[in-house]
């Protein structure tokens, strides 16, 4: 778990860091005039089109679009969420964050000694498993190579109450063991919680140790047991092997979402190595959250029995309510991720995914029929009932169709008997939605337009930067991105990159005229109210200046001033 900071410490960490030192050892950077720039590391490119500035302090691609400050470029570049680049540009320059701690955190303390604790414990495992026969040949009998054992820093922990304690009681106290969950106490007794297991330590996005999972060697029951929470881990908000697969999820973005442990290792082990798996718990909304921060969809590779259709069903509703890409793939024969890879290779894996990937929606409509006599009335009814339910939380009508569709075909009913209202349209953008944005579109991509805003009467009423555009257009005959580098702020020039590729809605096309004029007034009722607060000069001054604005704004109603 993170610590909580005080609000403002994105900003604060910016400020102490030069974000061309922080991007420029991570990517090749040459001074272009006031600019730095680059092959942009977010995408493939032959022409530098990554640029630095260290008067804004924030970078821009003009190919990808991909922007904004130091913070912005270590989530993204690193894999990191917010509160992980925050903490690791702290680290590496020396920036003591403890000065920033929020006054209303509870706790309000340094859980570096719990992390310390958790990673020499890890070793020690690590350690223990390299003098175990019984644990290395469990590992073998896995198909586990040396470097996956060492990339996830898997263990053992041996058959003794006391063999960590002793082991770290000269480090830590019997106090911290406890907190971290690695002892337990009873009767003034501190023992060991993990004994005969083999360890698999649970590493959040710094690759931190926070947890551990231990999968028992012998006949002692829990088969499996967990570490509880603590300060610094909580199962529902942890991935396993997130801090790996964040990295690999190939150009498409997609995660695995798998059971267990050793799913997500053995798939490592074959080369498949974007798969996450939940801590032992169902799977939570902030586990969901996670995977849509890494990536752009999920597929869910839960076993095909009872219990795995339920924990997909949780999982996709939980999808779903965020509006999130996901799909299902069964492992058929009673297989799971770890056995099936195991016995047929990454590439029947790969190949079966691919040709059993069905999207949440079509998975639990399969589910339903597979239940109900579709040949009989009360099945049809039943499915009907439950196929709607299923569909209710998509809210884009055209995809709702096509299951609709689908759903037509399975009962023999018409669409519109099964859905006895229109299908509402998706609404149109018009000029009335972000006007400002739409105008400075057209006059990036339409250089006449920018021309008759220059001719307007009142030009000069326009903000000073919409004005030193208009005239750097007229200048060069068009907008050119590096030219308007040499002229205008690195920020200021993401912004008409952006717009100058959005696409604009023909009826703002069209009436360009009526948002220029809707700018234009709110614009000078914005000087009408600097004049009335202005106490530099005379109230007979302020009222000419004020009629003088209002007669502008007279004319501007007046059509023909367009």
């Amino acid at each position: 778990m993170g610590y909580k900071y005080v609000d403002d410490i994105g900003n604060i960490i910016a400020e102490q860091v030069d974000i061309v030192a922080v991007i420029g050892a991570r990517v090749p950077l040459k001074a272009a005039g006031r600019n730095y720039k680059g092959l942009c590391p977010f995408h493939s490119e032959k022409t530098p089109s990554f640029t630095v500035s260290s008067e804004r302090q924030a970078y821009y691609c003009f190919g990808c679009q991909k922007g904004g400050g130091v913070i912005n470029f270590m989530m993204d570049y690193e894999n990191l969420d917010f509160l992980s680049a925050i903490e690791t540009l702290a680290d590496q320059y020396g920036i003591d964050l403890s000065r920033y701690l929020s006054q209303t955190d509870e706790l309000h303390r340094d859980y570096s000694d719990l992390y310390e604790l958790n990673r020499q414990a890890a070793r020690h495992f690590y350690r223990n498993m390299k003098h175990s026969a019984p644990a290395k040949d469990y590992f073998k009998r896995r198909g586990l190579s040396d470097e996956t054992v060492f990339h996830f820093g898997l263990g053992y922990a041996p058959d003794s109450w006391n063999d960590l304690t002793n082991a770290l009681r000269r480090q830590f106290s019997a106090e911290l063991m406890d907190q971290v969950g690695l002892t337990a106490t009873s009767k003034g007794r501190q023992y060991d919680r993990f004994r005969d297991r083999v360890m698999f330590p649970i590493q959040d996005l710094r690759k931190r140790v926070i947890g551990f999972g231990g999968r028992v060697l012998g006949d002692q029951q829990p088969k499996y047991l967990n570490s509880p929470d603590s300060a610094v881990f909580n199962k529902s908000y942890h991935l396993y092997g997130l801090f790996s697969a964040k990295d690999h999820s190939g150009p498409d973005k997609r995660l695995l979402l798998v059971e267990g442990y050793m799913d997500v290792i053995s798939l490592y082990e074959h080369g498949v190595r974007n798969a996450v798996a939940s801590l032992g718990t169902a799977f939570t909304e902030q586990q969901a959250k996670l995977i849509k921060r890494y990536a752009d969809s999920v597929v869910l590779l839960y076993d095909g029995d009872r219990a795995g259709q339920q924990a997909t069903k949780r999982a996709l509703d939980i999808f779903f309510a965020m509006d999130f890409p996901v799909y299902t793939a069964t492992i058929p024969g009673g297989d799971d991720p770890d056995t099936y890879i195991v016995r047929h290779g990454r590439e029947a894996f790969e190949r079966f995914i691919n040709d059993n990937l069905r999207d949440g929606y079509t998975y639990l409509l399969e589910l339903a029929k597979q239940e109900l006599d579709l040949e009989q009335i009360s099945g049809q009814r039943e499915y009907l009932q439950q196929a709607m339910t299923i569909l209710s939380p998509i809210k884009d009508d055209l995809i709702k169709r096509v299951y609709l569709n689908q759903i037509s075909q399975d009962i023999g009913l018409p669409v519109e008997e099964i859905v006895r209202t229109p299908i509402r349209r998706a609404p149109q953008v018009t000029m009335t939605d972000d006007f400002r944005a739409a105008l400075l579109s057209l006059i990036l991509q339409q250089p006449d337009i920018a021309r008759q805003v220059r001719e307007h009467m009142f030009f000069d009423e326009l903000p000073l930067p919409w004005q030193q555009l208009i005239e750097f257009i007229l200048t060069y005959n068009g907008y050119n991105n590096t030219l308007a580098l040499d002229r205008f702020p690195l920020d200021v020039c993401a912004v008409f990159d952006q717009r100058q590729r959005q696409a604009v809605a023909e009826i703002d096309r069209q009436n360009w005229p009526v948002l220029l004029r809707q700018l234009l007034i709110e614009e000078i009722e914005h000087d009408i109210k600097r004049i009335h607060q202005d106490q530099t000069v005379s109230h007979e001054e302020k009222l000419r200046q004020v009629v003088t604005k209002q007669k502008k704004i007279a004319l501007l109603w007046n059509k023909e001033t367009l």
